[in-house]
């Protein structure tokens, strides 16, 4: 579709619609309404005034404009995504932070429904000039006094696409990972123990792994998780002490209750 065939489009519709609400608007004021809707797809022009001719008593430029979706919330929309206290996290345009400076001090002043008029009209007014110099939507952060529901309400605008990532880090370095100086060496301390199991055309995972578990164990400030085996002794039973003076008689070598004393007075007069 050309230009002039996408014009003819706009300016039926927009013949229709005037006929529907039985708004009486002139061939000029047609075109000029068609002229300002030519850089909207016609799916998003329909959709529009298909509001406007339900929620709508007359077909005003200011009334299509504010119900164009262009990534940016209708006035209930809006008006419903407004904090109600310091403590809430807010998530909201560049429109609806301007248009809630307006109605603040109605709404502190416990006058919500005069708050709720204001903060409409103003926000309309912005939404159609917005959307009439055809300005792209920007979504800002307001941090509230609760830090626990802030990163919940960052994370949320990040995974919708209102924020970027790095963004939210900057809003809220919580959500950043820093290398404390004990994590560094906990890194380097992992790295060594999975290069040493590694290590060696065929690995000893038995004698490396307490090795890795050594180095892990003292950078973490624990008791050690192994026990060395015990050193296995091939000692004969009956066997004499390198002094002479006891016999073995079973058991771990290093144990004094699994030798036996020798008489060496007895020993030297059995000799005899």
């Amino acid at each position: 579709m050309n230009r002039e065939e996408k014009a003819m489009a706009i300016s039926q519709m927009l013949t229709v619609v005037a006929e529907v609400m039985q708004n009486s608007i002139t061939p000029s004021a047609i075109l000029l309404m068609t002229d300002d809707l030519m850089n909207f797809e016609l799916p998003v022009i329909e959709k529009a005034l298909h509001r406007v001719r339900r929620e709508c008593r007359q077909l005003i430029p200011q009334e299509i404009f504010s119900r164009i979706d262009d990534g940016r919330p209708n006035v209930e929309e809006a008006w419903a995504m407004l904090p109600r206290d310091e403590s809430q996290t807010v998530i909201w345009t560049e429109e609806m932070a301007e248009a809630y400076g307006v109605c603040s001090a109605l709404l502190a002043e416990g006058d919500s429904i005069a708050a709720r008029m204001t903060f409409k009209e103003k926000y309309s007014a912005l939404l159609a000039q917005a959307r009439a110099e055809f300005s792209p939507v920007k979504w800002v952060a307001t941090l509230g006094t609760d830090k626990a529901a802030r990163e919940d309400a960052l994370k949320l605008a990040v995974e919708t696409g209102k924020l970027s990532a790095e963004h939210a880090r900057q809003l809220l370095p919580d959500l950043s990972y820093r290398i404390t100086p004990n994590g560094r060496k906990l890194l380097n301390g992992v790295s060594q123990a999975v290069a040493l199991l590694e290590s060696g055309e065929k690995p000893d995972y038995k004698k490396n792994g307490e090795h890795a578990t050594r180095i892990l164990d003292e950078i973490l400030g624990r008791k050690p998780t192994y026990k060395p085996e015990k050193p296995r002794y091939l000692l004969a039973i009956g066997s004499l002490s390198p002094c002479g003076t006891a016999r073995f008689i079973g058991g771990d070598p290093t144990d004094p209750k699994s030798w036996e004393a020798i008489n060496t007075t007895q020993k030297n007069e059995d000799a005899a």
